[in-house]
């Protein structure tokens, strides 16, 4: 697909994808880059309960007085397990849709 006002390509949907599981990494360091969001963003989730101050943490985040106690690191594990695993089935069922239509035109390799 192209655009056809500036002649660039458009994203296509493994892009799309791959910003989407790329985005909740990116955002930690993003926010790390600028201090006055960082601290913003470390005093509302100790606020909300997201994070635990630094005496109670198991793992401490570089950078802010505050980490992840059991409970929040089992719960961090098992969303990158799920993020994984969903990625991975979503470009298994990309690559047997691909095979399907390549045999479907008669590509027989």
């Amino acid at each position: 697909m192209n655009n056809t006002q500036s002649g660039q390509k458009a994203l296509n949907d493994n892009d799309l994808l791959a910003l989407i599981f790329l985005f909740p990494f990116l955002l930690p360091f993003a926010l790390a880059l600028v201090p006055q969001w960082r601290d913003t963003a470390a005093t509302w989730l100790l606020d909300h309960q997201v994070l635990v101050t630094a005496a109670d943490a198991l793992w401490v985040l570089p950078g802010i007085d505050a980490g992840v106690d059991g409970r929040r690191l089992i719960i961090l594990i098992a969303v990158a397990v799920i993020l994984i695993a969903g990625s991975l089935t979503a470009v298994r069922a990309a690559y047997h849709r691909r095979a399907f239509r390549r045999l479907q035109s008669g590509d027989r390799q």
